[in-house]
């Protein structure tokens, strides 16, 4: 256990029951193992240490003078905040039934304006079980809001990352997301200020203050094809618009080679028209026609 973090909980030789140190007799009395190593613990009071300024809250330590302990086994022991946290989460989990549980929102940007899953909301916890196999994978929770479930995964820095499972999930579940916690070391560093209980910061985080991410919405796949409907709308009105001015401009041009008198290096000036006005004019430059009554090009042409 990393020494920032200390021991916040033990197991009771007696019960097997976790106990927290606020709970348990001081020192040796506590009479709790670890839950990593299983060496005995000793159960640490603040009142120890009154005479520090640095605030000590409860919890557990090792007991290498215990009759019983080995130090060697102490030494390694694997126990560490992530692995406390899940275990303390699990432990706790019938308690979470009844409460608000925050879901964050969920925006694929690849679409816009049109990509938006869902909005960040509190939803109440209606049943949830722990270690459930799913997607050939084993998660930590499986929570029930009403008629939707929500599999649950806790990640940390180190050993547990999220596994990649969104096409398992299109392929064997239906109406389930994918929420992933993160529990970091700094995250868990937070709790030396926290003047709580561990098992409050832990249902605290869990609930509300963690960082969570959406892995796999139910809704994801909908919106995706609804962003790819409006996509292909804008793609098909573009390129009718462009291919309508592309025709426009080829009609302009084309009037323009009617009535625009052939390149010719050895241009013979020579009298004009206007079929509108009927003025008739001496054409002395290469170029369209120019009515001297200002009337279109189109309507001009050559007195043969």
């Amino acid at each position: 256990m990393a020494i920032d973090l200390l021991i916040p909980f033990g197991i009771s030789y007696t019960t097997a029951e976790i106990i927290e140190p606020e709970d348990a007799s001081r020192g040796r009395d506590c009479n709790c193992y670890c839950p990593g190593c299983e060496m005995p613990l000793l159960a640490r009071h603040p009142s120890e240490h009154e005479n520090k300024k640095v605030y000590v809250r409860h919890h557990f330590a090792h007991d290498s003078s215990h009759p019983e302990a080995k130090q060697s086994v102490i030494d390694e022991c694997p126990f560490n905040g992530e692995l406390a946290f899940a275990i303390m989460a699990r432990h706790l989990a019938q308690q979470f039934i009844g409460g608000q549980m925050l879901l964050p929102a969920l925006t694929l940007m690849e679409f816009g304006e049109y990509g938006r899953v869902t909005d960040k909301k509190h939803l109440e916890i209606d049943g949830i079980e722990t270690e459930v196999m799913a997607l050939g994978h084993k998660f930590d929770f499986k929570i029930n809001f009403g008629q939707h479930n929500v599999l649950v995964w806790l990640s940390y820095d180190k050993g547990r990352k999220m596994p990649d499972i969104q096409d398992e999930v299109r392929k064997q579940m239906s109406n389930v997301g994918v929420l992933e916690i993160k529990v970091s070391r700094k995250s868990l560093y937070s709790f030396r200020e926290y003047k709580g209980r561990f098992s409050d910061f832990v249902k605290s985080f869990f609930l509300e203050d963690g960082y969570r991410l959406w892995v796999y919405h139910p809704k994801e796949d909908a919106v995706k094809q609804k962003g790819r409907d409006v996509q292909q709308k804008l793609y098909l009105r573009s390129r009718n618009t462009f291919q309508a001015e592309n025709y426009e401009r080829q009609r302009r041009n084309s009037y323009e080679l009617v009535t625009t008198p052939p390149s010719q290096s050895n241009f013979v000036p020579h009298k004009a028209t206007c079929r509108q006005c009927n003025a008739i004019w001496e054409h002395t430059e290469q170029g369209p026609y120019q009515c001297p009554n200002g009337h279109s090009h189109l309507f001009c042409t050559r007195i043969a």
